[in-house]
């Protein structure tokens, strides 16, 4: 790729990172300090070599900065005038947003500055760069430091920036540039202080998997096996490492080492991952391997609709072929589990298209397990039920669902049914 595109590409994220801090709250963050608070990576503070006892004055009015507004860095230009200048370029108006020229000019001058001059930058921008309107410009530059030290560029986000959620996606670039420089420090930083990232999602493990799995994907892997990990947190790992792989070969190889180690948690989720990006291959793959079983069908039957909504009724064929003659109904339930979360309406239609004989059976447990994630539709397909004893049963499931998730539309849905009376009487545990 170009250097020209990789700039703007560059420029891109950071306006969509800098939006949404600007539009978005941190939440508070209530919890002892990490042992990497405590330790920094046996990082050395650093003084700051401003006079604490001045201000740090803006320019008296500020206007987006022209081409001519900021140059390369000089020999003679220290940290403060630099600081200063990168300031003023990124300045705005009346609660203007900061535009592409802004970030572009103020990206050119960062990329060009030395390790030593942009540790003397980093020095005096120190007291001011947790403050949310310097928020681009502390990326950028910590982007530039990673190239140097990510090690220190981490130990000076964790100086300067207490909230995790601030500190998120800038301390996942430092990560991804680290585990590329030294995969095992980061790792075993990211085995200290991953409980004060895990509320907020996987995409710290995916850049630190994707930058190990670049390294050595067998290495990842054994270090993904050694980590206790949520569920999101697991499948954002494995697809970390997937990224680095060419063929189906590499990821059939990675599922048999995994099933070798006994670890069928990352063996399902390198199968979802696979489902997710090529169901057809993976699920060629599944119905000839030794590990196919329920559970592995149901991955990829989900990850199937999921990612590839033209293929749902392809996705529920498929399924069904690999049922036993005498698990039709279990397998039909689960069909209608996976149609419930990702679309209901196609779920009746492909029922609709099957010769099987128990519908009302699967429109109820469609109906009522659609609730969660799509309540309009379980509230108005009821009548579709022909038995009147399962229509009924269905109905208190649905409402109780509603309940649990939405009482308004519960008791909406109780007003307008023919079975009113017996929902009211329904109570619905751990609710008064």
């Amino acid at each position: 790729m170009k250097k020209p595109i990789v700039v703007v590409l560059w420029i891109v994220s950071l306006m969509v990172a800098f939006l949404i801090g600007r539009f978005t709250e941190p939440q508070h963050f209530n919890s002892t300090s990490s042992a990497y608070d405590q330790q920094t990576e046996q990082a050395p503070q650093q003084t700051v070599r401003h006079n604490p006892d001045s201000a740090i004055a803006p320019p008296e009015k500020h206007k987006p900065a022209t081409d001519s507004a900021i140059e390369g860095p000089s020999d003679d230009v220290n940290g403060q005038a630099l600081i200063e200048r990168l300031k003023l370029t990124l300045a705005t108006e009346n609660g203007e947003r900061v535009n592409y020229g802004q970030l572009g000019q103020a990206y050119n001058t960062i990329s060009q500055l030395t390790e030593a001059e942009l540790t003397d930058a980093l020095q005096y921008f120190e007291p001011i760069a947790a403050l949310p309107a310097h928020r681009s410009l502390l990326a950028m530059m910590l982007t530039r430091y990673s190239q140097f030290n990510a090690q220190e560029a981490m130990a000076y986000l964790h100086r300067n920036v207490k909230e995790p959620l601030q500190r998120l996606s800038h301390a996942t670039t430092i990560m991804s540039e680290w585990s590329r420089q030294n995969p095992q420090a980061a790792y075993d930083w990211f085995v200290r202080n991953k409980d004060a990232y895990s509320p907020y999602g996987g995409q710290f493990p995916l850049s630190l998997f994707k930058g190990l799995a670049a390294h050595d994907r067998y290495d990842a892997m054994d270090k993904l096996n050694g980590l206790s990990l949520s569920r999101n947190e697991l499948h954002m790992a494995v697809k970390g490492i997937t990224d680095n792989l060419n063929h189906s070969g590499e990821l059939i190889e990675l599922i048999d080492l995994a099933q070798l180690e006994g670890n069928s948690d990352v063996a399902k989720a390198l199968v979802s991952d696979w489902a997710s990006q090529d169901p057809r291959s993976a699920s060629q793959w599944l119905t000839t391997s030794t590990l196919n079983n329920e559970g592995m069908q149901r991955t990829v039957l989900f990850n199937w609709m999921v990612s590839k909504e033209a293929e749902m009724n392809q996705a529920a064929d498929w399924f069904m072929r690999q049922s036993p003659a005498g698990n039709i109904q279990k397998s039909i339930n689960m069909v209608m589990d996976s149609f419930a979360m990702t679309a209901p309406e196609a779920g009746m239609s492909w029922l609709d298209q099957t010769d099987y004989s128990d519908r009302d059976s699967a429109l109820s447990q469609l109906i009522e397990r659609a609730v969660f994630r799509h309540p309009d539709f379980s509230m108005t397909h009821l009548d579709k039920i022909q038995s009147e004893e399962k229509r009924l049963e269905t109905a208190k499931r649905v409402y109780r669902g509603l309940m649990a998730n939405n009482p308004r539309k519960a008791e909406q849905f109780a007003a307008q049914s023919p079975y009113k009376a017996a929902l009211e009487s329904e109570t619905v545990p751990g609710m008064p």
